[in-house]
């Protein structure tokens, strides 16, 4: 096993190790719960130690996937936290505005129209299956006609490579995400109104449950975003252990497929302009002939200049900051 091998999954146990602690006291807490019901927290004194101990217990588990991520993905976890933070203060305000206008009545339970379409509101942004199916219909639509048509035109020779294929599977992968975080906001921000309002149907234990759930769901969306990260930076790492004549190969079938495309450097042109919106530390790195500049946009700029970039704003020197920063 290689060193990169060994520091990648020492690097994904890191991660999974407190997420699954984090499950086994969430599923301990569901039993005693069960079991126990209104009992587990008769006492005041259990209800504070509940309550300082866990949400000290979330910051240490998230201490962990942050750990990672903050080095080089510090924009990802501002991003996710806006999310958590928004869909929480929505969530408090919407439960203190249904009281107000009589959607929850007294007892807690949806009442008018007002509360019908609340209800239905509530149901809809809680199921994540509506923004699955909208990931699979981007990919769908975008992605797989791509690879059939480079299928079948290259059969003739008629190819042309499949262009944004990674921004495509990067944005469907943060709307894959964005719902754990969200949802984990909107529980949050649901059962702390409710316990404001003393809505009788929201007691103690549920909101402790509930926070649970909320909790998890949160360390999940990290946890994910962590093992994605590593996994992506792991294999493209890989590409340059792969054999030389495997490489030929691939190169000769595509040569073939797209030997009758003209168009084809234009994408190729095209693919590599689209790398400067990955936001992967390792485009920001110096390439060894114009200092702080990243890969794509020197190689453009070093091999076709002026058919590249007709302005004169585009006009390089030795030593300049890359202007896709």
């Amino acid at each position: 096993m290689h060193a990169d091998e060994k520091f990648a999954l020492k690097q994904a146990a890191k991660f999974a190790v407190p997420i699954l602690a984090l499950f086994l006291l969430s599923a301990l807490y569901a039993v005693l719960y069960s079991i126990y019901g209104d009992v587990l927290f008769r006492n005041s004194w259990t209800k504070v130690v509940v309550a300082i101990f866990y949400p000290i217990s979330m910051i240490i588990a998230l201490s962990a996937p942050i750990g990672y991520l903050k080095r080089n993905y510090a924009y990802e976890v501002d991003m996710m936290f806006f999310f958590f933070c928004l869909s929480f203060a929505m969530s408090i305000v919407a439960v203190f505005a249904a009281v107000e206008f009589g959607a929850i009545d007294a007892a807690g339970e949806f009442s008018n129209e007002l509360g019908y379409w609340f209800e239905k509101g509530l149901d809809f942004f809680l199921s994540v299956k509506h923004t699955f199916y909208i990931s699979l219909a981007i990919i769908s639509l975008t992605v797989a006609p791509q690879i059939l048509s480079y299928v079948i035109s290259g059969l003739f020779g008629c190819a042309s490579s499949a262009i944004f294929v990674s921004e495509i599977m990067e944005v469907c992968f943060w709307l894959a995400i964005k719902p754990l975080i969200t949802v984990a906001g909107i529980l949050a921000g649901l059962t702390i109104g409710a316990y404001m309002l003393s809505i009788p149907k929201f007691t103690v234990n549920e909101i402790f449950t509930v926070a649970a759930v909320s909790s998890v769901l949160l360390y999940s969306s990290f946890s994910v975003v962590c093992v994605y990260k590593i996994i992506k930076n792991f294999m493209q790492g890989e590409e340059s252990r792969i054999p030389q004549r495997w490489k030929d190969w691939i190169i000769a079938i595509h040569k073939s497929a797209t030997q009758y495309n003209k168009a084809q450097p234009k994408r190729n042109r095209l693919n590599a302009f689209s790398k400067f919106f990955s936001r992967e530390p390792k485009d920001y790195r110096n390439c060894g002939v114009y200092e702080y500049t990243c890969p794509p946009c020197c190689q453009l700029l070093r091999r076709q200049p002026r058919q590249s970039f007709r302005s004169t704003k585009w006009r390089w020197r030795r030593g300049a900051p890359c202007k896709f920063r």
